[in-house]
Protein backbone atom coordinates (compact mmCIF):
# COMPACT_ATOMS: atom_id res chain seq x y z
CA UNK A 1 0.00 0.00 0.00
CA UNK A 2 2.60 2.63 0.75
CA UNK A 3 3.77 1.90 -2.81
CA UNK A 4 0.85 3.07 -3.92
CA UNK A 5 0.59 6.38 -2.18
CA UNK A 6 4.68 6.86 -3.28
CA UNK A 7 3.10 6.57 -7.11
CA UNK A 8 0.29 9.19 -6.34
CA UNK A 9 2.44 11.45 -5.05
CA UNK A 10 5.20 11.36 -7.51
CA UNK A 11 1.32 12.07 -9.95
CA UNK A 12 0.16 15.03 -7.99
CA UNK A 13 3.68 16.06 -8.32
CA UNK A 14 3.55 15.99 -12.08
CA UNK A 15 0.09 17.09 -12.06
CA UNK A 16 1.24 20.24 -10.33
CA UNK A 17 4.69 20.51 -12.36
CA UNK A 18 1.94 20.64 -15.42
CA UNK A 19 -0.02 23.35 -14.11
CA UNK A 20 3.29 25.51 -13.80
CA UNK A 21 4.00 25.58 -17.26
CA UNK A 22 0.33 26.02 -18.20
CA UNK A 23 0.09 29.08 -16.41
CA UNK A 24 3.99 30.02 -17.80
CA UNK A 25 2.59 29.29 -21.09
CA UNK A 26 -0.83 31.30 -20.46
CA UNK A 27 -2.71 28.02 -21.59
CA UNK A 28 -6.41 26.81 -19.64
CA UNK A 29 -5.25 24.58 -17.01
CA UNK A 30 -6.40 21.60 -16.94
CA UNK A 31 -9.18 19.99 -14.11
CA UNK A 32 -7.11 18.28 -11.05
CA UNK A 33 -10.26 17.11 -9.37
CA UNK A 34 -9.66 13.42 -10.56
CA UNK A 35 -6.17 13.55 -9.10
CA UNK A 36 -7.25 15.05 -5.67
CA UNK A 37 -10.00 12.70 -5.30
CA UNK A 38 -8.06 9.11 -5.91
CA UNK A 39 -5.27 11.32 -3.47
CA UNK A 40 -8.07 11.38 -1.23
CA UNK A 41 -9.45 8.18 -1.81
CA UNK A 42 -6.28 6.32 -1.03
CA UNK A 43 -5.32 8.59 1.75
CA UNK A 44 -8.49 7.00 3.72
CA UNK A 45 -7.28 3.44 2.54
CA UNK A 46 -3.82 3.63 3.66
CA UNK A 47 -5.07 5.20 7.42
CA UNK A 48 -7.66 2.12 7.02
CA UNK A 49 -5.23 -0.39 6.13
CA UNK A 50 -2.87 0.85 9.04
CA UNK A 51 -5.59 0.87 11.59
CA UNK A 52 -6.47 -2.43 10.67
CA UNK A 53 -2.79 -3.35 10.62
CA UNK A 54 -1.93 -1.89 14.23
CA UNK A 55 -5.50 -3.58 15.34
CA UNK A 56 -4.23 -6.88 14.28
CA UNK A 57 -0.69 -6.71 15.96
CA UNK A 58 -2.38 -5.26 19.51
CA UNK A 59 -5.20 -7.81 19.51
CA UNK A 60 -2.49 -10.76 19.50
CA UNK A 61 -1.13 -8.99 22.36
CA UNK A 62 -3.88 -8.66 24.48
CA UNK A 63 -5.60 -11.97 23.18
CA UNK A 64 -2.05 -13.88 24.66
CA UNK A 65 -1.95 -11.99 27.87
CA UNK A 66 -3.82 -12.83 31.19
CA UNK A 67 -7.38 -11.64 31.54
CA UNK A 68 -6.60 -10.56 34.90
CA UNK A 69 -3.33 -8.49 34.05
CA UNK A 70 -5.18 -6.33 31.34
CA UNK A 71 -6.10 -2.92 32.39
CA UNK A 72 -9.81 -2.58 31.13
CA UNK A 73 -9.66 1.44 31.46
CA UNK A 74 -6.52 1.50 29.17
CA UNK A 75 -8.04 -1.20 27.16
CA UNK A 76 -11.01 1.24 27.27
CA UNK A 77 -8.74 3.93 25.80
CA UNK A 78 -6.79 2.02 22.81
CA UNK A 79 -9.91 0.86 22.10
CA UNK A 80 -11.62 4.33 21.67
CA UNK A 81 -8.43 5.26 19.57
CA UNK A 82 -9.18 2.68 17.23
CA UNK A 83 -12.98 3.59 17.04
CA UNK A 84 -12.15 6.93 16.03
CA UNK A 85 -9.58 6.19 13.53
CA UNK A 86 -12.37 4.02 12.26
CA UNK A 87 -15.13 6.46 12.67
CA UNK A 88 -12.97 8.99 10.17
CA UNK A 89 -12.16 5.88 7.61
CA UNK A 90 -15.69 5.25 7.14
CA UNK A 91 -17.11 8.84 6.32
CA UNK A 92 -14.24 8.87 4.09
CA UNK A 93 -14.94 5.76 2.39
CA UNK A 94 -18.79 4.63 2.91
CA UNK A 95 -19.91 1.05 2.18
CA UNK A 96 -16.08 -0.08 2.19
CA UNK A 97 -16.23 -3.51 2.74
CA UNK A 98 -12.87 -3.28 5.03
CA UNK A 99 -14.25 -0.89 7.12
CA UNK A 100 -17.25 -3.00 7.62
CA UNK A 101 -15.24 -5.63 8.97
CA UNK A 102 -13.08 -3.73 11.03
CA UNK A 103 -15.99 -1.80 12.65
CA UNK A 104 -17.78 -5.46 13.62
CA UNK A 105 -13.89 -6.67 14.99
CA UNK A 106 -13.81 -3.93 17.18
CA UNK A 107 -17.51 -4.12 17.79
CA UNK A 108 -17.37 -7.43 19.15
CA UNK A 109 -13.95 -7.14 21.06
CA UNK A 110 -15.41 -3.83 23.14
CA UNK A 111 -17.88 -6.79 24.38
CA UNK A 112 -15.17 -7.97 25.72
CA UNK A 113 -14.34 -5.21 27.90
CA UNK A 114 -17.15 -4.98 30.62
CA UNK A 115 -16.81 -8.63 31.71
CA UNK A 116 -13.46 -8.51 32.60
CA UNK A 117 -13.44 -5.73 34.26
CA UNK A 118 -15.91 -7.49 36.41
CA UNK A 119 -13.39 -10.47 36.34
CA UNK A 120 -11.43 -8.63 37.94
CA UNK A 121 -14.00 -7.18 41.18
CA UNK A 122 -12.66 -7.28 44.08
CA UNK A 123 -15.53 -7.43 45.53
CA UNK A 124 -16.31 -11.13 44.35
CA UNK A 125 -16.39 -14.10 47.44
CA UNK A 126 -15.91 -17.64 46.65
CA UNK A 127 -19.98 -17.64 46.32
CA UNK A 128 -19.78 -15.37 43.79
CA UNK A 129 -17.02 -16.91 41.78
CA UNK A 130 -18.95 -19.98 42.20
CA UNK A 131 -21.94 -18.60 40.68
CA UNK A 132 -19.36 -17.39 37.83
CA UNK A 133 -17.84 -20.61 37.51
CA UNK A 134 -21.34 -21.75 36.46
CA UNK A 135 -22.66 -19.20 34.70
CA UNK A 136 -18.92 -19.95 32.52
CA UNK A 137 -19.04 -24.09 32.73
CA UNK A 138 -15.66 -23.55 33.83
CA UNK A 139 -13.11 -22.52 36.81
CA UNK A 140 -11.05 -19.32 36.52
CA UNK A 141 -10.45 -18.30 39.70
CA UNK A 142 -7.09 -19.89 41.33
CA UNK A 143 -6.54 -20.93 37.97
CA UNK A 144 -2.86 -19.10 36.80
CA UNK A 145 -2.30 -17.49 33.28
CA UNK A 146 -5.70 -17.59 31.60
CA UNK A 147 -5.71 -15.46 28.67
CA UNK A 148 -8.13 -13.21 26.94
CA UNK A 149 -8.02 -15.41 24.16
CA UNK A 150 -9.17 -18.72 26.21
CA UNK A 151 -12.02 -16.34 27.47
CA UNK A 152 -12.72 -15.68 24.25
CA UNK A 153 -12.40 -19.27 22.55
CA UNK A 154 -14.55 -20.18 25.35
CA UNK A 155 -17.31 -18.12 24.75
CA UNK A 156 -16.91 -16.46 28.13
CA UNK A 157 -18.71 -13.30 26.89
CA UNK A 158 -21.98 -15.18 26.40
CA UNK A 159 -22.24 -15.75 30.29
CA UNK A 160 -21.43 -11.46 30.75
CA UNK A 161 -25.10 -10.44 31.76
CA UNK A 162 -24.89 -13.36 34.59
CA UNK A 163 -21.50 -12.45 35.38
CA UNK A 164 -22.66 -8.51 35.42
CA UNK A 165 -25.25 -9.63 37.31
CA UNK A 166 -22.71 -11.20 40.19
CA UNK A 167 -20.61 -8.65 40.51
CA UNK A 168 -23.09 -6.19 40.90
CA UNK A 169 -24.58 -8.07 43.43
CA UNK A 170 -20.76 -8.41 45.61
CA UNK A 171 -20.42 -4.48 45.32
CA UNK A 172 -23.55 -4.13 46.65
CA UNK A 173 -22.75 -6.33 49.27
CA UNK A 174 -19.84 -4.53 50.62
Amino acid sequence: PEGGKVQVDALVEKVAQCQRFQEVLKVHLFDTEEIDEVTRDLGHKLRLWRAMSAWQGQMEVWMESPYDALAPAKLEREVGGYWAALQACMEGLPGNQAALKFRGLVEEFQLTIPVMADLQCAALHERHWAAIHTALGFEIKGVDGITLGELVDKHAMKAAATIGSVTAQATHEE
